[in-house]
């Protein structure tokens, strides 16, 4: 039990840290890229789009479904996601749409881990604790 309490803690540690990190990581790379507060407008409204529109799902998957399962595909997505992002810089092939897309789809993955986890809290520690 403490096992599965100290890698939910770390995972979730991780996952906070890199989420923060993302957002400020876009709008550097998108200036770099030499886009402009237009491209980077339209990539955040995309994402927050994707994150509302998800919220109305997420709560029913993680009821219907094993909250582990969701929250990993949620971060699998998600990974995909970021991963995609850095090959498109790194190959210096910045194109909004598709930074757009991406962001919206590692948002709208994130929006279906938050129900899941709260899913998973009464499972984790018995009631009694």
């Amino acid at each position: 039990m403490l096992t599965d309490f100290r890698l939910l803690a770390t995972g979730q540690t991780l996952s906070w840290i890199g989420n923060g990190f993302q957002t400020v990581a876009l709008a550097v790379a998108v200036v770099q890229a030499g886009g402009g507060a237009d491209d980077l407008g339209l990539v955040m409204a995309c994402a927050v789009t994707a994150m509302l529109a998800g919220t109305l799902f997420g709560g029913v998957w993680a009821d219907r479904l094993q909250p582990q399962r969701v929250m990993v595909c949620s971060d699998v997505i998600r990974l995909l996601a970021a991963a995609g992002i850095a090959v498109m810089f790194a190959t210096g092939g910045y194109h909004v749409a598709l930074l757009a897309a991406l962001a919206a789809a590692s948002s709208a993955a994130g929006s279906f881990f938050s129900p899941a986890m709260a899913a998973l809290k009464p499972l984790l520690v018995p009631a009694e604790r």
